[in-house]
């Protein structure tokens, strides 16, 4: 099987579904569920996984982002919640 590979300067769509713990609602679920070449593609992954068990009851968890390749998207530093609060 050949790979294609995006180009430079391309962008990727991104598809999470978040939803609420079960045990603890406060807490959040995530789920990557795939990239995409476009938005129209995101809708058909959508529109498909809503029908089954789960995305069904919370089909208001979709998160959806574009992405340029190559390129870094977090810059910020890394704190887990831990150091965070040994830094107080």
């Amino acid at each position: 099987m050949t790979r294609s590979y995006v180009q430079p300067g391309t962008y990727v769509v991104v598809l999470h579904h978040v939803y609420p713990n079960t045990l603890d609602p406060e807490v959040e679920e995530s789920k990557l569920i795939g990239c995409f070449s476009s938005q129209q593609e995101v809708t058909k992954a959508i529109e498909s996984l809503n029908q089954q068990d789960g995305f069904r009851d919370h089909q208001d968890g979709w998160m959806v982002s574009e992405y340029a390749v190559n390129e870094v998207h977090w810059e910020d530093v890394f704190l887990t919640l831990d150091r965070l609060s040994r830094r107080s």
